[in-house]
């Protein structure tokens, strides 16, 4: 246990080091101006407390935010956010 422990202790500073941010979605997509972050979830996971307050802070600043726990939320999110899923190269432009 101890040595676990130690490794994912050496893990999270090395993460650290590397700028990762806790909580950050898992997903974030820019479109046509808007910010868009998704936290995937399994059908009984939590949002930790630095999930909860990135995606609160991501809210308060202009960005929708879900949690989503199947692909068709993720489908259902990306559809009522205005975001094609397929996407015509007259749209990229």
């Amino acid at each position: 246990a101890v040595q676990v422990r130690e490794r994912a202790e050496a893990e999270a500073g090395r993460l650290k080091a590397e700028g990762v941010v806790p909580g950050v979605a898992d997903i974030i997509i820019i479109w046509k101006g808007r910010a868009l972050g998704i936290e995937l979830k399994a059908r009984t996971g939590r949002l930790s407390k630095a999930q909860q307050h990135w995606g609160d802070a991501f809210t308060l600043a202009g960005g929708c935010y879900a949690v989503c726990r199947s692909l068709g939320e993720v489908g259902a999110f990306l559809d009522s956010a205005g975001l094609p899923l397929r996407v015509k190269p007259e749209d990229v432009a």
